[in-house]
């Protein structure tokens, strides 16, 4: 069994590949689309052993990514902008070409599928680019040089997934409404810190489940005109809607597990009505070990359990 675990770091995805074939680290978290050939060394090494023996493992996570407004201030204090920015993008194109296949979208609600949780039953953002550049024009913006020249602030480094599904938004964006979007990337603290201070309107995120149930993603919706219920510093949307509070407070006294799941699905589906955010997709939490390492087992919450796993070396 395990003494105890070292951690490294790499600059890049295909440095921390090379280390694995060269067996100096036994585990890769997160295997990107885009690095796959840099998994294996050629099949000519392969034929001569040079490949480590290891295993992939795939678990449908958990997690969401979506695009966070502040709904309390221009342009986006307008349900009809936030709603406008929802349909004019085609969340299946950006999957497939910008992200090469990797994820899922989000199509159904901010809650990804979950045992029981009735997400086929909500009404998701549907590309509609003639209602899109509608609600636009309804909002004030039909001359397209009125728009606010905005930032998206996006916690990522250049290249990875999520600047390029965030290339693929503002790509989107100028294609299909005509407006202009500016890409700032940044670290989680410089971006929760311009988004404190009102900086930054316009952000990309994501959850991973604390707990398997949908409340623990919709929970991060709650405003303080519910008391107890309010959560300030995961509402950084200024999202504030007494029937969305008083419903969610219901469900958590609700003993009936399919009545409970159906009240959730109820505050997700106003989630997305009032497009308070831009969900975007779900992605598969993907592992690759070295074989010596036994009884490795990771899960939809992206956890791995380390007391467990014990190195028996391959004859």
């Amino acid at each position: 069994f395990l003494d105890a675990v070292e951690m490294t770091y790499s600059k890049t995805k295909a440095d921390e590949l090379i280390a694995f074939r060269n067996e100096e680290i036994d585990l890769v978290l997160d295997i990107p689309v885009e690095e796959v050939d840099n998994v294996l060394s050629s099949l000519a090494e392969a034929k001569d052993g040079a490949n480590p023996k290891h295993k992939v493992d795939s678990k449908s996570s958990m997690s969401v990514q979506y695009l966070g407004f502040n709904n309390a201030v221009a342009p986006f204090d307008d349900v009809s902008v936030r709603r406008a920015f929802n349909l004019a993008i085609d969340r299946e194109a950006i999957v497939d070409t910008w992200l090469e296949g990797e994820g899922w979208v989000l199509g159904n609600g901010f809650v990804p599928k979950m045992p029981d949780y009735p997400n086929e039953s909500i009404v998701g953002h549907a590309f509609d680019l003639l209602k899109a550049r509608a609600l636009l024009d309804e909002a004030g913006y039909k001359d397209r040089s009125k728009f606010p020249k905005i930032d998206l602030y996006v916690n990522a480094i250049e290249g990875s997934s999520s600047h390029k599904m965030a290339q693929g938004v503002v790509f989107s964006l100028k294609q299909n409404l005509g407006i202009d979007l500016n890409i700032i990337l940044c670290s989680i603290d410089e971006r929760d810190k311009f988004i404190e201070e009102g900086k930054a309107i316009f952000w990309r995120s994501g959850w991973v489940a604390d707990y398997p149930d949908p409340e623990n993603f919709l929970n991060i919706f709650l405003s303080s005109a519910n008391g107890d219920l309010s959560n300030k510093s995961l509402n950084t949307f200024n999202y504030k809607n007494p029937e969305f509070n008083e419903l969610f407070k219901l469900s958590r006294r609700e003993l009936n597990r399919e009545k409970r799941m159906e009240m959730l699905a109820k505050c997700d589906q106003m989630i997305i009505d009032d497009a308070v955010v831009m969900p975007m997709l779900t992605e598969d939490f993907v592992t690759m070990v070295n074989l010596r390492i036994r009884r490795f087992v990771s899960n939809e919450l992206e956890q791995i359990d380390f007391s467990s796993i014990f190195i028996k070396e391959i004859n």
